[in-house]
């Protein structure tokens, strides 16, 4: 929410264009974008600019280490960069992405917006992470529970969460069509709940 501060927040940035000395430059392509303090209420679409040096991410030196480089660039990562806060980070205007995206985002902000006002303490950082898999302001005590319990995978938005959301949509549907026992004579109840859990899934991916 506007006014927390977070550490160390990360972004995936569309580039559009790049100055150097000669000028401006049209380029393609995601940035990684870490911001040591982060506090400002920025979205995606959003169009931002800022000023930081661009490196080419490197893997470690290791025999069989994880080939981070390679997994960059199967999202379109290149290059990353890293500002020490969110001050010189400009936000030019908004709404720049998909419209179905946004919409999706935009129901998020509900959600989040729901557990700041209902909650308190810890379990509003808890239920942000298991339900939005926002985990930087999770504290740290919290953290080493989890990993001491062997449930760290929770704060992790996973395969495990799509199928809850999968289950959860199937029982939903699978229930609102025995108030209506007509519709067994013409379709497969159980192929049409199926078919209908995809969207709550899709719309959570």
């Amino acid at each position: 929410g506007l006014g927390d501060v977070y550490k160390r927040q990360r972004f995936y940035v569309e580039a559009k264009r790049v100055y150097s000395p000669n000028g401006f430059t049209a380029v393609q392509g995601r940035i990684r974008l870490t911001v040591g303090t982060y506090h400002k209420d920025f979205k995606y679409g959003d169009r931002i600019r800022f000023s930081a040096r661009l490196d080419r991410p490197e893997n470690f030196a290791n025999p069989g280490a994880f080939d981070y480089v390679r997994y960059l660039a199967y999202q379109g990562i290149f290059v990353s960069c890293f500002v020490p806060d969110d001050g010189g980070i400009i936000l030019i205007n908004r709404s720049n992405g998909n419209r179905f995206i946004e919409m999706a985002e935009a129901y998020r902000d509900s959600i989040r917006a729901g557990i700041e006002d209902n909650t308190t303490g810890s379990s509003r950082y808890v239920l942000k992470a298991l339900i939005l898999g926002e985990k930087t302001s999770l504290p740290e005590s919290i953290r080493e529970r989890f990993r001491k319990l062997g449930l760290s995978h929770l704060l992790a938005i996973s395969g495990l969460h799509v199928g809850i959301v999968s289950v959860l949509s199937f029982f939903l549907f699978s229930w609102a069509m025995k108030l209506y026992p007509r519709i067994f004579l013409y379709v497969d109840s159980f192929r049409l709940a199926v078919f209908l859990s995809l969207f709550p899934m899709l719309f959570y991916c």
